[in-house]
Formats: structure tokens, C-alpha cells, sequence
């Protein structure tokens, strides 16, 4: 990481272009996504309706049993308020509704004037949608928590839900900016894409997910890139957020493979830098994997139901991955170069959200075109080392490899010939590790450097993602 010093000493070094830009703006990067991230944040946090981003009815209905105390996915007893919030509004935002929704205020009263009522409870089923650790919840829980002790409103806990999400994503996110040791600028442009600027303000796992990824591949690569001997306090930090990464979300665990790229040379002998990795790394696979072997052997034991349309088995998904691995790759191979998996995956990249709904044509163009001058601009002093790319390029293939596995049996019939299901967003708590590969030079793009596109980004990202946000819900 660059102290400030040392920033200072580089701005006083930078083109006269980039000197301009940066006392126009007076940011640094990692402040340029705070800016951006927390005024664009705080307003998407007013405009979409309550329960309407995403999936947003699931993930507030895990946050509520997580508050409790079921851990696991069962049935669980939450206040009744709760529960007819969850049921009033699916009825405004059913998912047979298409938009755009054309949202009014007397829809926000009635959800508004339903009570708490924690004297009555009411049983919650448990859905396949929302089935993740609770770990990627804390910040949602814990104000819950505070604010039924309060007794507040249903709608108040789910934005106070919403909000403490925010908070947590944005932090996270600033954190691991601020902590690349290059490419800092690159990671800031990453953060505002739409998409990730639309996950962060609704209620929803990905808040704390995206930004507990981004922070831990930021601490591996600064742990890779320095010299010295280690800090303890380094390795605990990076086994602690390490440990909450691979809880979020399963398939991300692939990430704490990256420590296995600090240098041996850190830790003053081969047996420190083993038994350091493996504190880093063995503690959140474990638990990563026992999460995964428990709802394989509780919720989804022989459970059958529909998503999209179509019946889904996952017992018996599993029984037909195990049984003929080969078929299952040939699913894969088709899924990646027969379907439009590809190309969906960079619009879902791009801008993709909501229940979900695109950008107009011309925001593509723009913003592709604003965040690779970004990255033409933002160059690096050096590679990253070779073993770390290694370690890059094979937690990319592992993570997405994982992830389509876990779309096939959780979200797709037994033996479908493709995998159905698959978005763009599940790929950017791996997107940071493609910063590895851009070229070390710098070229600054009719003239502008880094910070002046970062900033140009956010103003284009800002723009369409209200736009399309109003244009869905309430125009």
C-alpha cells in the first residue's frame, strides 16, 4: 500500500494533466469510489422500492431467521409484522410482473403502516433461493436485531438492513483500494460499474461479499508484492478476512489459495511460510466446505422444486455428476461455447440489474469504453510475480468452475443439456485477479490519465444507473 507521503510525492510527479485532474477532483482513488459509491449508494437506497431490488424478499427473509437464531435453512418463527411485510410485498412485486412497475406511494403506505407485532410470531418457510452462511448477513442482522429490541417497524429494520449493507460494502471496498499496491485506480473503476453499484444498495448477500473479495485479493497481492519479513498482524488479518471469504459465498473460497504466493522469503524459512499459509488458508476452506456438506445433508436431502419453470432435483443432479463426470464436462464445454453464456456475462459485467433490466444501447459502449481507459491508463511499476498469476488464473477457472457446478445442481434439472441461470455478476468477486494481466504501461487516452477517467466513469455509471432505476420502478 502507498502511504500518503508517498501518494503526495507522486501527484507532485504526475503530468501536468493528471496534476490538473487531481486538484479539479482532489480525490485519490480510493476516494473517488467513496464519493461516487456513497452519494449514488444513499440514493438508490431511496428510489427502489421497498423489497423490489433483486432478490431482495428472499435475502430479507434470511436476515430475519438468521435474527432468530436459525442458522441453518429450516422453518423458523419471526415476528407476524415481518412475515406480512415479506407476503404484502410479493403482491406488489410479484415475479410474474414484468417491468416497468410504475411504483406509487399509497404501495409504499401500506407496506409503511404494517407493525412490528414481536408479541405474535408467524412460521417462515425456507426457499432455495436465499440458502447462504450467515456470515454474509452480519451488518443486516445485527441492526435487525437492534432495531426489533426497539421495536421498530418491519419497513424500518429492512432499511436499516439495507443501509448497514451499504455501509459494509463501501468500507470494505475503500479498504481494499487502499490497500492495492498498484492498480488502485483500475479497482476504484471496478467498484462503480453499475451492476456492483446497484448489488451494493439493495439488501442482498453480495453487499459484504463483493467487498470482502475484493478485499482479501487486495491484502494477498500487497502481502505478495512487498518485502521485509512479515507482520504478524499481517497474517492475522489476512486469516480473518481470508476466513470470512470463504463463508460468504462457497464458491469464492478459491481465493485463499492467493496466499500461497507470499513469498517464502517473508517469513524467514519454508516451515513458517507453510505453517503461516495454512493458518491463512486452511480455517476458511474447512468451514467453507462443511457449510456446503451440511446443507447437502439438511435443506436440499431429498427436497424437489421448481425454479423458472423447471422441476430441480438436487439429489439427483448430484447422483448424475457423480456418475458420468465426463457428461457433465461435455454440460460444461456447451454451456461455454454453444450458449451465449459469454457474451451474457459481460453485459451482466457491464450493466445488469435490478429484476434485472439493461442500460440502453449506447451506455454499453460508454461504459466499456470509460472503464478501458481506466485501465490503459492506470499502468503498474511491475508484474505481478509469476506465482501469483499462476494462482490468479487458477482460482478464476476453479471459482467459475464452482460456481456453474452450483448452478447446475441448485438451479437446473436433472441432465439439462446447458446451465441455465448463470450471470455476470457472480464474477466480480474474481474480477480484481484480471488486473493481473493488463499491461504495465501507461497510456493516457486523448490526453486524460487515470484519475480523470475513474472520475469520467463514476459520472457515466452515476447517470444510467439512476436513469434505468427510475425509468423501472416509477416512471
Amino acid at each position: 500500500m502507498r502511504d500518503d507521503s508517498s501518494r503526495t510525492q507522486d501527484d507532485a510527479n504526475a503530468p501536468t494533466g493528471q496534476r490538473y485532474w487531481l486538484q479539479l477532483v482532489g480525490l485519490s482513488p480510493e476516494y473517488v469510489f467513496l464519493l461516487f459509491a456513497t452519494v449514488l449508494g444513499l440514493v438508490l437506497v431511496a428510489l427502489v422500492p421497498p423489497l423490489a431490488g433483486g432478490n431482495e424478499q428472499f435475502n430479507f427473509q434470511r436476515v430475519a431467521t438468521i435474527a432468530g437464531f436459525h442458522l441453518l435453512i429450516e422453518p423458523a418463527q419471526i415476528s407476524s409484522g415481518t412475515k406480512r411485510l415479506l407476503d404484502a410485498a410479493h403482491d406488489q412485486f410479484n415475479p410474474e410482473k414484468l417491468p416497468p412497475y410504475r411504483y406509487s406511494s399509497a404501495q409504499f403506505g401500506e407496506l409503511a403502516s404494517i407493525p412490528l407485532d414481536n408479541t405474535a410470531s408467524a412460521t417462515l418457510q425456507p426457499n432455495p433461493i436465499a440458502v447462504l452462511n450467515p456470515a454474509a448477513y452480519v451488518p443486516q442482522v445485527v441492526v435487525y436485531l437492534v432495531g426489533e429490541t426497539l421495536g421498530l417497524s418491519p419497513l424500518a429494520l429492512f432499511y436499516l438492513g439495507r443501509l448497514s449493507g451499504l455501509a459494509a460494502a463501501i468500507g470494505l471496498t475503500f479498504l481494499a483500494i487502499r490497500q492495492m499496491p498498484y492498480r488502485q485506480y483500475s479497482l476504484c473503476a471496478l467498484a462503480l460499474l453499475p451492476t456492483l453499484a446497484f448489488n451494493r444498495s439493495t439488501l442482498d448477500a453480495d453487499q459484504v461479499t463483493n467487498g470482502i473479495c475484493f478485499l482479501f485479493i487486495a491484502l494477498a497481492l500487497a502481502a505478495a508484492s512487498n518485502s521485509g519479513q512479515i507482520r504478524l498482524g499481517a497474517i492475522l488479518w489476512l486469516a480473518i478476512v481470508g476466513f470470512m471469504t470463504a463463508q460468504c459465498k462457497s464458491a469464492y473460497l478459491v481465493l485463499l489459495a492467493l496466499a500461497f504466493a507470499i513469498p517464502v522469503e517473508r517469513y524467514g524459512s519454508r516451515m513458517r511460510w507453510l505453517v503461516a499459509s495454512l493458518l491463512i488458508v486452511a480455517p476458511g476452506i474447512v468451514c467453507g466446505i462443511a457449510w456446503m456438506i451440511s446443507l447437502r445433508h439438511t435443506y436440499f436431502a431429498g427436497i424437489h422444486y421448481f425454479v423458472r419453470g423447471v422441476a430441480v432435483y438436487p439429489d439427483g443432479q448430484v447422483a448424475s455428476l457423480l456418475a458420468d463426470p465426463i457428461g457433465y464436462a461435455g454440460v460444461v464445454a456447451r454451456t461455454i461455447f454453444l450458449s451465449p453464456l459469454i457474451p451474457i456475462s459481460f453485459i451482466g459485467l457491464i450493466g445488469l440489474f435490478g429484476p434485472p433490466v439493461l442500460m440502453p444501447t449506447i451506455a454499453y459502449p460508454l461504459v466499456a469504453g470509460s472503464i478501458g481507459a481506466v485501465f490503459a491508463a492506470d499502468g503498474t511499476p511491475r508484474p505481478p510475480a509469476l506465482r501469483f498469476r499462476l494462482l490468479a488464473v487458477g482460482a478464476i477457472l476453479a471459482g467459475s468452475a464452482l460456481i456453474l457446478t452450483l448452478l447446475y445442481i441448485q438451479w437446473n434439472g436433472v441432465g439439462a443439456p446447458v446451465i441455465q441461470g448463470f450471470s455476470g455478476r457472480y464474477l466480480y468477486p474474481l474480477s480484481p485477479l484480471l488486473l493481473m494481466f493488463l499491461p504495465t504501461r501507461k497510456f493516457a487516452i486523448i490526453g486524460l490519465t487515470a484519475p480523470a477517467w475513474a472520475t469520467i466513469l463514476g459520472l457515466v455509471a452515476t447517470c444510467f444507473t439512476l436513469g434505468v432505476t427510475w425509468a423501472t420502478y416509477w416512471a
